[in-house]
């Protein structure tokens, strides 16, 4: 049981690698995407576009916000959630994956931030931010462990019901030797155990059915004795 357990565990640290894996590749991709799309209108300092492109991109349910910051990573345009807030101050040489936590309106937001410089003739003119809804790993988490906890309990019910069974088989034999020798003990001598067993508890029933056996003999032949 343990070890089926230390299994699922494993299982679901793979699965949640895996997952938090795709949803990194997905946030990377989409703020190359937005660093690609956003280099022309931040030259041009277009604002309506810029807007209009973040507004595009933050209807994802997982999208919290985008920004794009000019080149000494000043807000030039945002929507949703500022993730400059709770990561700092952005240069170029910044990591462009970072995780943070924060509370807004009494829930735990969990939450990716993916930089990606925006670039123009190979020169620094910005940055691209997009920031991740990350609970939803938090949740397939709290799904797998539930599942988990739900197979353990079930294999657990399912080994205790097999163990009861097999108590009773193993009892059974046992509760008509002890029976069967009660009846001897009586004076019952015709008493014999039925059996087809060909197991140690089949021998014990053959020499226990031999000795009633032999009891029964002498018991006849001291009946006989009395006679005379």
């Amino acid at each position: 049981m343990i070890s089926m357990g230390a299994l699922g565990s494993m299982l679901i640290q793979q699965q949640l690698k895996f997952s938090q894996q795709q949803s990194n590749d997905f946030g990377r991709i989409i703020a190359d995407q937005l660093a690609l799309a956003a280099s022309e209108p931040l030259l041009a300092h277009d604002l309506f576009a810029l807007r209009g492109l973040l507004s595009r991109q933050n209807k994802h349910t997982r999208i919290l916000g985008v920004s794009v910051l000019d080149y000494q990573a000043d807000t030039i345009a945002r929507e949703g959630i500022n993730a400059l807030l709770y990561i700092g101050k952005i240069t170029e040489k910044s990591i462009h994956h970072i995780q943070w936590q924060s509370s807004d309106k009494g829930r735990i937001l969990v939450v990716s931030s993916f930089i990606s410089p925006i670039y123009f003739k190979n020169t620094l003119v910005g940055y691209a931010l997009v920031s991740l809804d990350d609970r939803i790993l938090q949740t397939q988490k709290q799904h797998w462990l539930n599942g988990l906890l739900v197979a353990m309990l079930g294999l657990m019910i399912i080994a205790t019901l097999m163990a009861f069974a097999l108590a009773r088989k193993l009892a059974e034999p046992i509760r008509s030797l002890a029976l069967a020798g009660e009846a001897i003990e009586k004076g019952v001598l015709e008493t014999r155990l039925a059996h087809k067993r060909c197991d140690e508890l089949g021998n014990i029933f053959k020499s226990f059915n031999q000795l009633a056996e032999g009891m029964c003999e002498k018991g006849h032949i001291e009946q006989t004795f009395y006679r005379y």
